[in-house]
């Protein structure tokens, strides 16, 4: 369960490194039985919105604590711009957490540990190098 509740703080950590371009980007990677994907929109040096996905694997005798735990992770997510919801597969649990920057107020940016900074200054071209280097594939 501290795997999944770091992979959605992790979530946030990744989207605090998104900003720029004109463009969408989508990256995944697969690591053991978890694939993670983030799809970030970029206009010019900020990121506008990010969708960000993480499915994990479990055995059928852990599927529905898992799902639990990632349903009650994501209703303490939710915040003005940022929309997080659990869902549950047959053999999987996702977390999903879709982020709005144009909506995200100063209270979120507080809740998240961040500043609207973190949302500035980087080109698409250096997310995707920074997530190439992390073993997410970029298109």
């Amino acid at each position: 369960m501290k795997k999944v509740f770091g992979f959605a703080i992790s979530l946030v950590a990744i989207f605090s490194l998104t900003a720029c371009g004109g463009k969408t980007v989508t990256c995944t990677k697969t690591e053991g039985e978890q694939t993670t994907s983030i799809k970030a929109t970029f206009s010019g040096n900020n990121v506008t919105k990010a969708t960000i996905e993480s499915a994990q694997k479990f055995d059928s005798q852990y599927l529905d604590l898992a799902y639990t735990y990632m349903e009650t992770a994501a209703k303490s997510m939710n915040y003005d711009g940022v929309k997080a919801s659990a869902t549950k597969g047959k053999d999987s649990v996702s977390l999903k957490m879709e982020i709005d920057a144009s909506k995200i107020s100063d209270d979120t940016y507080d809740q998240l540990g961040l500043t609207k900074d973190d949302f500035k200054s980087q080109s698409s071209e250096d997310f995707i190098k920074a997530m190439t280097e992390d073993g997410y594939t970029c298109k």
